[in-house]
């Protein structure tokens, strides 16, 4: 028998097929990738067809979204389908059925939720998927370098600092597509540097407007190509030039490193 599901409200939850068949793809990391659309307060992958899942929201706004930006993405290889569900909560099994705790998550007492009291209602911060990804609650003690190496495997192009300080960082990311920065907030987020979870969500800022990594990408804390670093990608200027991200990089490693390094470094 089920235990008692939460008591959503009517159109909370989402039908997601298309999921990679292999089980790489578990309850935490849908909630990582639907949980920057509203917080998910349960996921169940379906034990019998493990490319299909259940995913609830705490509100319909975020079920709303989730359909509305993650339908048709890629994931793996394949286009994503996500379709109101006709379930109005996902129901858990017992606890004591620990086969099926795989593929089962509650995550309603969790503290790595994206949004206070669960309301999205600040939609003007919430995107479809890009490759530019906003990395916040970050610790001043972690230096570029240990974040660049997160996000490597996912082919991490570009690097910015927030100039804004306070007792914790953020940052940009840019990687070299979007099917890659959909991995990254999959398996990264909330991921544990320094003392604290690191959020993850996607970014309306420019790609072409980030800071190119340098061929001395280890150095801390490079300083912003952008004169005024704001979110408002209107406001950026263009200090890039506009060729492509590998002949620049070429450029940078053969020509201008130890240029650019010196230039960084009288900007801090």
């Amino acid at each position: 028998g089920a235990r008692g599901a939460l008591g959503g409200e009517v159109g909370c939850v989402v039908l997601v097929s298309n999921l990679p068949a292999d089980g790489r793809v578990k309850p935490d990391h849908l909630f990582n990738l639907f949980g920057c659309y509203g917080n998910v307060l349960r996921v169940k992958v379906l034990f019998k067809k493990q490319s299909t899942a259940l995913i609830q929201f705490q509100t319909p706004t975020g079920a709303q979204l989730a359909r509305r930006f993650l339908n048709r993405t890629e994931l793996h290889g394949t286009q994503l389908d996500v379709r109101a569900s006709k379930h109005q909560s996902v129901a858990l099994p017992k606890e004591e059925d620990s086969d099926a705790a795989a593929f089962n998550k509650d995550f309603a007492s969790s503290k790595l939720h994206r949004f206070k009291q669960g309301l999205t209602n600040n939609l003007k911060n919430i995107y479809g998927p890009t490759r530019v990804l906003h990395v916040s609650n970050v610790s001043l003690d972690t230096k570029e370098s240990q974040l660049i190496e997160l996000f490597r495997p996912y082919g991490v192009v570009g690097f910015e600092w927030l100039k804004k300080m306070t007792e914790k960082r953020m940052a940009f990311v840019a990687l070299a597509s979007e099917t890659k920065a959909i991995e990254a907030v999959m398996y990264l987020h909330c991921t544990n540097i320094d003392g604290r979870d690191i959020r993850i969500s996607f970014s309306k800022k420019e790609a072409e407007s980030i800071a190119l990594l340098t061929s001395e990408p280890n150095q801390p804390q490079q300083a912003p190509t952008s004169a005024n670093n704001t979110q408002e990608q209107t406001e950026t200027p263009q200090t890039t030039p506009q060729i492509s991200i590998k002949q620049q990089q070429q450029q940078q490693q053969q020509q201008q490193g130890q240029e650019i390094k010196d230039s960084e470094d009288q900007q801090l």
